[in-house]
């Protein structure tokens, strides 16, 4: 029997989780993102090549991850244990990965590159139950085999009427793109495993990111020194 004055809603707590799902509407918006980078990159890949146009993305980044951790002074939180960590991930995940990621853009459309950059999210799932001895339960092997159909599905499938546009188009060898998107969605699920356990330690992703595009932006600064313009450009 209810007193007077209490309620059969139960008041939240401050136990209680968020109401908005924050770490989903980030992921959702994460790939909103890339969804559109992909549609804008064919162009300006195309003019400067893969490597260059990753190289002003990650300068442009660096510029806007340094306003941020600087006016924040989040960059305090990064110590020699994170330091390691972060640099492999940059080097693994952006310098590789996003090279790779803009090569198969080049060559295999927006649309083709996008859903096998799409195969990172299984590609993780599978690290980390290999690596980190994560538990992988049927839901998680259900999605995976439904990610890794429907990338299937939309590469050998999904032309349909923009069969003709020039986002379209193959450029060079199916394979050679293939393998590039492959790599990077490869490159990208172990930079975000290697940077896991400094996340998960609470650290400002935002000093963690820029610390990732500085290596990242010196790792390709270097590189558009070689003497070889297809290394320059990609």
């Amino acid at each position: 029997m209810r007193t007077r004055g209490s309620s059969s809603t139960r008041r939240p707590s401050s136990t209680d989780g968020p109401a908005v799902p924050v770490h989903e509407i980030a992921a959702l918006g994460a790939a909103a993102c890339w969804a559109v980078t992909g549609i804008l990159a064919p162009g300006p890949v195309a003019h400067l090549g893969a490597l260059a146009f990753n190289r002003w993305r990650q300068v442009f980044a660096v510029a806007m991850f340094s306003a941020v951790v600087l006016a924040g002074g989040s960059w305090r939180q990064l110590d020699a244990g994170t330091v390691l960590p972060l640099v492999l991930s940059g080097l693994v995940g952006i310098f590789i990965g996003d090279s790779l990621l803009f090569t198969a853009v080049g060559r295999l459309g927006p649309r083709r590159a996008g859903v096998l950059f799409a195969l990172n999210a299984p590609i993780a799932a599978l690290l980390g139950w290999l690596v980190l001895g994560e538990t992988l339960g049927a839901a998680a092997v259900a999605g995976i085999s439904l990610t890794v159909a429907g990338v299937s599905l939309a590469i050998l499938y999904g032309r349909g009427r923009a069969s003709g546009h020039a986002l379209e188009a193959v450029r060079g060898s199916l394979l050679v793109g293939a393998a590039c998107g492959l790599g990077a969605a490869t490159g990208q699920a172990t930079g975000s495993l290697i940077a896991r356990p400094v996340m998960a330690a609470g650290v400002d992703p935002f000093a963690a990111s820029l610390l990732r595009v500085v290596v990242a932006a010196a790792g390709l600064t270097l590189l558009a020194r070689l003497p070889h313009q297809g290394l320059r450009r990609g």
